[in-house]
């Protein structure tokens, strides 16, 4: 059983499109490669300390095959070490990824 003071004791955001998303106080972040940028924080303790699930914003995730229904979105880059981001981007920038339309062909 998890800690009193953890953020998630019951686990019910792990269950969520099968542990595939979480909020970020939830993820990893001990190490560079894990998957949370923490940025112009004095420390990755700082930022994560300053999280709390209480301030987590509503999002409507919708999972569709209907193409006319999918939309643009923006890849952020949530590495904390440029040197192992794609194209050596900056952590809280845009992925340095070529972007492709719909059908998965370059643009």
């Amino acid at each position: 059983q998890a800690p009193n003071n953890f953020a998630d004791p019951d686990k019910n955001w792990n269950q969520i499109f099968g542990g595939g998303i979480a909020p970020h106080k939830l993820t990893g972040w001990e190490a560079s490669f894990m998957p949370m940028a923490y940025y112009n924080y004095a420390s990755p303790t700082s930022a994560r300390n300053g999280a709390s699930i209480s301030f987590l914003p509503s999002v409507d995730i919708v999972i569709t095959s209907d193409k006319s229904k999918w939309t643009r979105c923006p890849v952020i880059e949530l590495g904390r070490e440029s040197a192992l981001n794609v194209g050596g981007a900056e952590p809280g920038a845009l992925r340095a990824s070529p972007s492709v339309d719909k059908n998965g062909n370059p643009e």
